[in-house]
């Protein structure tokens, strides 16, 4: 059976297994132990053990919790398979709404531009 860096047996599918490197791999990368990162998220360094040991279950709050006190970012990826990505249909008022905000931005830009050559 394939051993942990620390030692420890790794036990579950190899899926799982990468899972659980993971988390402990990136909090180790971050220099932060298991009662620093436990610290930071109000719980005991046994239940970081148990959010390591369990990733593929944990739930979504406890795992950006788990980022945030280890210093990492999560970024989501949404893919729907019944739509191809170019064809993603956007809202209209969103869009026109997000085209305005732009525009603004682009019109106060060269509001500061003509006041700075003045």
């Amino acid at each position: 059976m394939p051993q942990k860096s620390d030692g420890a047996q790794a036990t579950g599918t190899a899926q799982e297994q990468a899972a659980t490197w993971l988390l402990t791999d990136i909090r180790k990368h971050a220099g932060k132990s298991l009662q620093e990162v436990g610290d930071a998220m109000g719980v005991n360094k046994f239940r970081i053990s148990q959010i390591e040991r369990d990733y593929p279950n944990i739930t979504t709050p406890v795992l950006l919790r788990y980022m945030e006190a280890v210093g990492a970012q999560v970024l989501y990826r949404i893919k729907d398979e019944t739509v191809p990505a170019r064809q993603v249909v956007q809202d209209p008022a969103r869009a026109a709404a997000r085209e305005t905000k732009r525009e603004a931005s682009r019109e106060a830009l060269r509001n500061v531009r003509n006041v700075g050559s003045v």
